[in-house]
């Protein structure tokens, strides 16, 4: 039996926070959507530059850039969020201090 494959989500933020971006960094706009895209077309949650977040169960991270796109994966659901209401530039505190509404998102809907 073929294990089924991940279904990827979005969080209701996202339209804004790349519209954000995209007026005021297009480049790094492109760099992300490319960086989800190939996460998506290869059904691939865990791919090598990711990182767990640790004190977010579930969660993980990629680098794009300047940028930190923070995801939960479920493997049980074998379902994929993408948080990008929280992509941030990686210098700056932010992005750790979302981390807390998100860990409380994430055990919320379980």
């Amino acid at each position: 039996m073929p294990v089924p494959e991940w279904r990827w989500d979005v969080d209701r933020r996202l339209t804004k926070s790349l519209t954000t971006i995209r007026q005021g960094q297009p480049k790094s706009h492109k760099q992300i959507l490319a960086k989800m895209s190939d996460m998506m077309t290869g059904d691939d949650p865990f791919p090598p530059d990711s990182i767990k977040l640790h004190g977010v169960p579930g969660g993980r991270r990629v680098d794009i850039g300047e940028f930190r796109i923070l995801y939960h994966v479920d493997e049980s659901a074998r379902r994929v969020t993408f948080y990008i209401i929280i992509v941030d530039r990686r210098n700056d505190n932010a992005v750790y201090q979302q981390l807390e509404a998100l860990r409380n998102r994430i055990l919320q809907a379980k």
